[in-house]
């Protein structure tokens, strides 16, 4: 029990600290680091052989990333997605989420003949799969241009736009929602840093 806990444990911290990383590097950049720190989680378990604490470890190191994944990506999907298809895409994490989970449950049932240590190795050779592709695929991905504006890289945030939404980076509509979001972050810079008790006290 604590085994498998301890992974939603990793998620808790993941989700709190790891996330910082998307205001630090980017969050196409923090996405492909938190898929790194998966894989070393996955490669932790697999290799285990007759430490329990080593699988502990790995399964910590993993939830750390799933934590961290489980805020930057819907973070990345609302400020990259085009307006008229961002709720149809952030609904569409939630749901290859639960795909995922059957998926999980398929290869348990799939794995159950196997009378060694193929029953679980199996599923966690799987994620590798998972971890690779999206590394791959964030690398033709535009960086999020809320981040870009927030860093004052306008240039780029308007190819962002204009990759996004599939116009000229010249298009009036394209410097419109620059100079909307970048009022939008100058308001949100302007009213201070919040702290963590006026989180919790809402004052």
């Amino acid at each position: 029990g604590l085994i498998v806990s301890i992974f939603n444990i990793g998620c808790a911290f993941g989700s709190i600290f790891l996330s910082k990383t998307a205001d630090m590097y980017g969050r196409r950049l923090a996405l492909m680091i938190m898929m790194v720190i998966y894989i070393v989680g996955i490669l932790i378990q697999i290799t285990s052989v007759d430490k329990w604490y080593q699988y502990f470890i790995g399964r910590i190191i993993s939830g750390l990333a799933v934590g961290g994944i489980g805020v930057i990506s819907p973070l990345f999907i609302s400020e990259s997605a085009p307006k008229h298809l961002r709720g149809a895409l952030v609904s569409c994490y939630q749901l290859m989420i639960t795909f995922g989970i059957f998926l999980g449950y398929c290869t348990n049932y799939g794995t159950k003949v196997y009378e060694n240590s193929a029953q679980w190795r199996v599923g966690l050779g799987l994620c590798f799969f998972w971890a690779i592709m999206m590394i791959i695929g964030m690398i033709s991905m535009p960086e999020s241009p809320r981040f870009l504006i927030r860093n004052n890289r306008l240039d780029e945030a308007r190819k962002s736009i204009a990759y996004s939404n599939r116009v000229s980076a010249e298009d009036p509509s394209v410097y419109a929602l620059v100079e909307e979001l970048d009022a939008a972050i100058r308001k949100e810079e302007s009213a201070g840093k919040a702290t963590w008790g006026e989180l919790i006290t809402g004052k």
